[in-house]
């Protein structure tokens, strides 16, 4: 994901991991001692980057959540945080979608 000035916006995701699709929404899961991660990625326009990348991958507007999960040692904990390629992966995976091209 691109950024024009301060922190990257893939930087602020890699706290995060999807915690849930729920029809058109998709909920990211920050670990409670990534509050500014979160806080960060709530903004809007770092909110905004990360739908249009999903509509990129995906074809479909979805709204985005931000939450904190309880730090607990679930399987996501083994492989990391999840940063933009993880969650554009999760897309794929889910809607067996893939990236648009030329556009």
């Amino acid at each position: 994901m691109e950024e024009r000035g301060g922190i990257p916006t893939a930087s602020l995701l890699r706290e995060a991991h999807p915690a849930q699709l729920a029809g058109d929404t998709l909920t990211l899961e920050f670990p409670p001692d990534a509050a500014f991660h979160r806080s960060q990625a709530e903004q809007p326009k770092n909110a905004t980057l990360l739908t249009d990348a999903l509509y990129e991958v995906t074809g479909r507007r979805f709204a985005v959540a931000f939450e904190f999960g309880e730090g607990g040692g679930g399987e996501d904990e083994l492989e990391g945080p999840a940063g933009e390629e993880r969650i554009l992966e999760l897309m794929k995976e889910t809607f067996d979608a893939r990236e648009r091209e030329g556009e």
